[in-house]
Order: C-alpha cells, then sequence, then structure tokens
C-alpha cells in the first residue's frame, strides 16, 4: 500500500510542486493539512516575477518595475523609500480572488467587487476601482470637505458635462470607467495606482501645467 501507484503519483507531483522557483515557498504538507509559509519578504518574492529586470521566468508577466511600458498601475522603479507599513498583500491577493487583477475582495472590512477586463498591458475599467481606493482614502469619501481644487469628484459622467465645451468624451486618452454606455471619472483617471515619476502619483506634473485636465475642461 505504501508503495501503491496513487501514492507515487502524489509523492511525485508534490516534489516536483515545491521544486518550482515560485512555489517553493509556499506549499502544503500533506500529512498533517497545514499550511506552510517560507519566512520571505513579500515584495521581494513579488518582484522577482513583476520586475522586468529580475524576471527569469519566461512567462512575460505584467511588470510593475522597470516595466518597458507604462501601466496603469505605474512603476515602482519611481519609489525612493518606502514607510506606510505596504506590501503587494495589502491590495492583491497571491491567488485568484475574483476581482480583476486579484484585487482583494475586503479591505477594511469593507467588501469590495472590481470589475474590469484587458490584457497585460490595456485595460478596460468598469465599476469598482473608486470604492476600492476610499476603502483606505477615507479623506476623499464624498462627504469629505474638500475643495475642488484639491480633490477631483469621482463617478462624475464626462459626456453631457456644461464644462466640457466640446464633447471629445470619445477620444479621451486618460483612463475612465465606463458601463452601460456611461464614461465618468474615477481615481485612475489622474493617478497611478502604484507610483509614478510625478507628484502624488498624478498621470502628469500637475505643478507645472494642466495637459490632462485640458481633456475633459477645454479653455
Amino acid at each position: 500500500m505504501f508503495y501503491s501507484t496513487p501514492f507515487l503519483s502524489l509523492l511525485l507531483t508534490l516534489l516536483i510542486f515545491i521544486s518550482l522557483p515560485g512555489c517553493a515557498t509556499h506549499y502544503k504538507q500533506v500529512s498533517l493539512q497545514e499550511d506552510y509559509l517560507k519566512p520571505v519578504d513579500t515584495i521581494k518574492f513579488c518582484l522577482s516575477c513583476h520586475d522586468k529586470e529580475q524576471d527569469r521566468t519566461g512567462t512575460n508577466p505584467p511588470y510593475v518595475k522597470n516595466s518597458p511600458v507604462m501601466l496603469a498601475g505605474g512603476d515602482f522603479a519611481f519609489v525612493e523609500k518606502t514607510g506606510h507599513g505596504f506590501s503587494c498583500l495589502s491590495c492583491h491577493t497571491p491567488h485568484a480572488s475574483g476581482n480583476y487583477r486579484n484585487l482583494k475582495t475586503e479591505i477594511n472590512k469593507k467588501p469590495i467587487i472590481v470589475k474590469a477586463e484587458g490584457d497585460r498591458i490595456k485595460n478596460r475599467y468598469i465599476s469598482g476601482m473608486n470604492n476600492f481606493c476610499l476603502s483606505c482614502h477615507v479623506e476623499f469619501l464624498p462627504k469629505a470637505t474638500k475643495s475642488p481644487y484639491e480633490m477631483h469628484s469621482v463617478g462624475v459622467r464626462i459626456k453631457g458635462l456644461r464644462s466640457v465645451g466640446n464633447d471629445k468624451s470619445d477620444n479621451l486618452t486618460i483612463r475612465i470607467e465606463e458601463s452601460d454606455g456611461e464614461k465618468t471619472v474615477f481615481c485612475l483617471s489622474c493617478h497611478y495606482a502604484h507610483a509614478g515619476p510625478y507628484f502624488k502619483a498624478m498621470l502628469w506634473d500637475n505643478l507645472k501645467e494642466y495637459t490632462l485636465c485640458l481633456e475633459c475642461h477645454p479653455r
């Protein structure tokens, strides 16, 4: 019984599984049914694949650091120092969550569903990202008292706005959320999710010019 074919198959599968570079950090001890996670720096572990300069997998994953193409999330190469206590697992789960990009389905006890579609480069956001960001950035909740010069409202329809002198909503380069034909401003219309080259992870140097503002608010 000990040397039965099913046992050997299970043993071989387990040996292959824990020998893989990524999976070697997380495996299950079959006999005791307990999870074991080898001590590892979460960020370093994730970046071993998602940093273009470190990746040796040959799988061409989305790169969040040193990417040849700036993704919607930005690039951690612009982060000079950290001190917020964040890691990749602050927002993402390592395995499938059902949310886009494996984003968490609950943050600060708030359930969140993020709907979007795309590939490793382009995204089409549908709904949920505002609530995802606001689960931590509560100072930007609609009830918070913020000057419109300090915070642009989210969830605002782009097409048909009185402030839009010429309706260019079909030719915008900024990111939008779009559901049932409604195009709205959301957090990632102006910010990178991870990091970027400009102040407060803005998509452009808003301290010097207002290029993206003029897409919806032409002079």
